[in-house]
């Protein structure tokens, strides 16, 4: 969810900044990390803590359609 009413074009940018963000911190955990009782509120957590901290405060939360890991 944004805060600021931005052009398609850079919605689309920041998406794309979003997600190398997360596939980076993805590859940093243990799968072990995700199998903890809050594995997956500590990730939501993190990811949303980092989108706001990439986009000054624009991003206020994030929507995850979907989650594998090998």
């Amino acid at each position: 969810l944004l805060n600021a009413g931005l052009d398609s074009v850079a919605v689309d940018r920041l998406s794309a900044r979003i997600s190398e963000l997360a596939v980076t911190y993805l590859h940093s955990l243990d799968v072990e990390q995700l199998q903890q009782s809050d594995g997956f509120a500590r990730l939501r957590f993190e990811l949303k803590d980092r989108a706001r901290i990439l986009t000054e405060g624009e991003v206020t939360d994030l929507l995850v359609t979907s989650f594998g890991y090998e």
